[in-house]
């Protein structure tokens, strides 16, 4: 559990609200004179709220939250209600009341970060009550660019996805995944695990098998872990994904001419070599 200021505590409490709460609504006009955006579309599923840059304070609402405490609303075809699901607390807010006031020695008492990326940032992510999470950024060892309090969601990896047989297949290996669950199918795990199978014939096996928090062991860090890693697998933009699948895979031309993993491949032969990447990236 983190403590924060008085302020940004009030403001946190509104996440997870719909955008059409009349108490919130009212607190950001009072506060902010501002208003809460109360639709999206499928084409700008995030609207953003930005504060006067003394104050340093950006607050998204989304009606897409991977949780199942927050369903979709839809008013009608290509229109949702928002949830009020994250607030960055930028740099510029050092010096206003949102800001904790030693930052550095705020962050020390979370111990060692969650997880370190390609660039060597280090990354913390920190429950903040049972429905939000903080997350901490420190660049060569210098905490100044803000962090995020946002409404957790949880590992959703699409059964499209061309990545999700390497995802299972390591959890397999390191048995990250509960035990009920490998009793059930273990005859097919045996298979997974000795490559004579696809690990994508368990998807179908699988109640609620988008939610894949729900199927790992109970480690909170671990699952954060790799929420932070697998939900990226297949944005190309980034930077250290794209390297680690390229290592995986082998890369291809893209459309636009720059390298891309080659990915249209079956995944199978390739469950070791990722399992040593994840490895060195979770574990």
């Amino acid at each position: 559990m983190i403590e924060l200021t008085p302020e940004l505590k009030k403001l946190s409490s509104y996440l997870g609200y719909l955008a059409d709460n009349e108490d919130m609504i009212d607190f950001f006009e009072s506060e902010y004179s501002k208003k809460a955006p109360t639709k999206t579309s499928a084409n700008d599923s995030t609207k953003y709220v930005v504060t006067k840059k003394k104050i340093g304070l950006e607050m998204l609402f989304s009606h897409e939250i991977i949780n199942k405490e927050y369903p979709i609303v839809e008013l009608r075809k290509n229109s949702y209600r928002p949830y009020f699901s994250t607030i960055i607390v930028n740099k510029e807010s050092q010096s206003s009341d949102f800001y904790p006031k030693d930052i550095d020695r705020f962050i020390s008492k979370f111990g060692d970060a969650t997880f370190i990326n390609i660039r060597g940032d280090k990354i913390w992510i920190i429950p903040f009550n049972s429905n939000l999470e903080a997350v901490f950024k420190s660049k060569s060892g210098i905490m100044n660019d803000g962090f995020v309090i946002r409404l957790k969601e949880f590992l959703m990896i699409s059964s499209k996805s061309k990545s999700l047989g390497l995802f299972i297949h390591f959890c397999l290996i390191k048995n990250l995944l509960h035990k009920i669950l490998l009793e059930k199918h273990k005859e097919l795990v045996e298979k997974i695990k000795s490559n004579k199978a696809n690990a994508l014939e368990l998807v179908d096996l699988l109640p609620r098998k988008e939610f894949w928090s729900e199927h790992l062991i109970e480690d909170e860090l671990l699952r954060r872990k790799i929420w932070s890693y697998f939900r990226r697998l297949n944005e190309f933009e980034v930077d250290w994904i794209k390297t680690d699948l390229i290592s995986i895979f082998g890369k291809i031309k893209g459309e636009h001419g720059h390298n891309v993993p080659n990915i249209e491949i079956d995944s199978i032969k390739y469950y070791k070599k990722a399992e040593g990447i994840f490895s060195d990236r979770i574990l």
